[in-house]
């Protein structure tokens, strides 16, 4: 069967339906509203002002005619329908999106794309420079990468933009001098790359339509967060050897304290704001490595009680916001664990590793149903189920710096 037979069938089977009706199903509610309607002005009606001579040449339009039309407006509304379809939906840049490529970079200096469902890779960006350490935006269609002429550390690397697919490589920027920390914009349009020595927070336009904007903080900024709404960061700033958690405006507005500062370092551990940008997870080392929720707002801020040990660190939260993702330390092994964004009961999910091996990196995916999960001991890197199990691992090659691409449900 082809696309032609079943347009026809289909425009045929709605003539048939239309013409088949004796009386509309809707011709009470007609009735009824016309018996509630006043009557037309006469000057309203232009067949009382033309001649009736002139009114009564307007032959009816044959049926083949009206038939012709409606098959002209059904072809376009099919066409329209084609390119609308045609064009590629955005996710939304918080909450639950569907599971797209796992893009990452590879020992060889190349950019490679990896199907989750197949397990099949394939190469999108080549050739003879180092590039790494691929970073999404919140929509999926593009993503941030480093790339270096060679892997030699005092290599300045510069930061590019390319679309999903890998086309349309770019440099953001000159090579980077210092840089600390880079996060995007909500809407994807700016690029914030921060300096701890500095202490400046640099915001780039992605497409080069706006100067880049410099914010002096006068603090040495750590793990910054964009909130939502475009108009505030959130991160760890550090000053005169004091720690804290801070926000400032993109409008020079700020810094304000979140809570007050500490002179240990280890009471703002692992960073990690909320999806909906009202809470800031983090791990406070110094009560023996407890997860605390603050509001950044009102700075409110409250312990996380799970189940068995309190050796817990490295938050990440779920699209959704009801779950965290961390590392939990017990009995000489590290363990990945899941529990509600609330406290409560506590899954492991994938191996363990042994004590010295500085544990695993992981977060959610876009649809939060699994777990992707990075182990330095053997550089391996996991696909966990967020329920529990001990999960599949990935081919290897892949390393921490995989990015999950976000796409529309």
């Amino acid at each position: 069967m082809t696309l032609n037979d079943g347009f026809d069938r289909t425009v045929a089977e709605w003539l048939d339906e239309q013409a088949g009706r004796g009386t509309p199903g809707y011709l009470d509610d007609i009735l009824s509203r016309t018996t509630r309607s006043r009557q037309r002005p006469a000057w309203s009606s232009l067949e009382r002002w033309l001649p009736m001579q002139a009114s009564r040449r307007l032959a009816p339009v044959p049926r083949v005619v009206w038939l012709l039309v409606v098959l002209g407006l059904v072809v376009a509304l099919g066409v329209a329908v084609l390119a609308a379809g045609s064009q590629r939906r955005l996710p939304a840049p918080f909450g639950i999106a569907r599971n797209g490529a796992l893009v990452y970079g590879a020992s060889d200096g190349d950019i490679y794309a990896l199907d989750p469902v197949t397990n099949v890779s394939k190469a999108i960006i080549t050739g003879p420079t180092m590039d790494s350490g691929p970073y999404f935006s919140r929509d999926g269609s593009r993503f941030l990468f480093l790339r270096g002429r060679s892997a030699l550390a005092t290599d300045r690397p510069t930061l590019m933009v390319a679309n999903a697919d890998g086309s349309d490589v770019r440099p953001l920027t000159e090579p980077l001098v210092q840089f600390d920390w880079i996060e995007w914009s909500p809407d994807g349009s700016r690029v914030l790359v921060s300096s701890f020595s500095q202490k400046t927070l640099q915001i780039l336009g992605v497409n080069g339509t706006t100067s880049p904007q410099v914010l002096d903080i006068g603090l040495e900024p750590k793990r910054v967060a964009w909130r939502p709404d475009g108009r505030e960061l959130v991160f760890e700033g550090v000053k005169a050897g004091s720690h804290g958690l801070y926000s400032v405006r993109l409008d020079g507005t700020g810094p304000r304290a979140i809570l007050p500062s500490t002179p240990r370092d280890t009471d703002w551990m692992d960073l990690a704001l909320s999806p909906d940008g009202t809470k800031i997870a983090y791990t406070k080392w110094v009560d023996g490595g407890q997860i605390h929720i603050t509001d950044v707002d009102t700075g409110q801020d409250r312990t996380l009680l799970f189940d068995g040990t309190t050796n817990n660190l490295n938050p990440s939260w779920s699209p959704d916001g009801k779950q965290l993702v961390f590392l939990r330390y017990f009995g000489g092994y590290y363990h990945v664990a899941v529990a509600p964004a609330t406290g409560g009961p506590v899954v492991l999910i994938g191996p363990a590793m042994l004590e010295g091996t500085d544990g695993a990196v992981a977060e959610f995916s876009p649809d939060g149903s699994k777990v992707i999960a990075f182990y330095h001991a053997d550089n391996s890197t996991w696909m966990l189920d967020a329920t529990g199990g001990l999960g599949e691992r990935l081919p290897a090659g892949i390393d921490n710096g995989a990015s999950w691409q976000r796409t529309a449900p």
